[in-house]
């Protein structure tokens, strides 16, 4: 493999191109401007850059958008498996602390992929891809120091996620925001779920009963259920304003 990424590369450059590729292209010795595309997480991108190529960082566990967004497997489409929720897409740092200055030069940027072998229509192919795409782009363009995961689901995921609405584009409607309070002067449990596609409607079961659009209505906070320790589970789903219905999301109150 080595003589032929050696051999391929010259003939790239003697016609005015650089070769790029999978971080297989390490085995037995880079070619001497090959840039690197570290997908076996990010060990090759870090060896490449410590010889002063070019990477490009990939790695599955955090840019794979093709894996799933929930672990349970029964309320997604069927994919190649795995599991990527959009948290972890979001707070990924392309950039090594164990390279030095010097080295982290070499790191170009990141990059998500989508392979398309569950992806039959163009439907399902939106779906996968947003809003992990959003998460993606602060990845790449905001500085770490500035990042924060709840400022960008409370601020601009909600006006993101708006526009493609709007737009018509069949994007994943993410979990509320699930906010459970203990007041003091009862020492009850309050819940408040916080959808983040503006104008949606939330309706929840805490009885174990399945969630569906028949459910009870969410206006305002609810009193959560006294079990005597035990915990308890709410189940919800979003129906957003164009009439779209989530997945059931269930969450366990303790």
């Amino acid at each position: 493999q080595s003589w032929f990424i050696n051999k391929i590369e010259k003939f790239l450059n003697q016609n005015g191109r650089n070769l790029i590729g999978w971080d297989e292209i390490l085995e037995g010795g880079l070619a001497p401007n090959a840039t690197v595309m570290s997908w076996r997480g990010e060990q090759g991108g870090i060896e490449a850059a410590k010889q002063s190529h070019n990477v490009v960082m990939s790695p599955g566990a955090f840019m794979y958008i093709d894996h799933a967004q929930a672990k349970d497997g029964k309320t997604e489409p069927l994919s190649i498996g795995g599991f990527l929720p959009l948290n972890v897409v979001y707070n990924y740092h392309p950039v090594p602390a164990e390279l030095t200055p010097a080295q982290q030069k070499y790191i170009l940027g990141v990059q998500a992929n989508m392979w398309t072998e569950y992806i039959p229509t163009s439907e399902k192919l939106e779906y996968m891809i947003f809003p992990r795409a959003m998460a993606l782009a602060e990845v790449g363009w905001t500085k770490p120091e500035n990042k924060n995961f709840d400022d960008f689901t409370q601020n601009r995921l909600p006006k993101a996620l708006s526009y493609l609405e709007k737009s018509e584009i069949n994007f994943r409607i993410p979990e509320a925001d699930i906010i459970i309070n203990d007041e003091q002067k009862s020492g009850k449990k309050t819940i408040k779920i916080i959808p983040f596609v503006a104008g949606s409607k939330v309706y929840y079961t805490i009885d174990g009963h399945k969630a569906d659009n028949t459910a009870n209505l969410y206006t305002d906070a609810i009193p959560a259920p006294f079990t005597n320790g035990r915990p308890s589970t709410l189940k919800y789903v979003i129906v957003t304003p164009s009439n779209r219905m989530s997945n059931e999301f269930s969450v366990d109150i303790k």
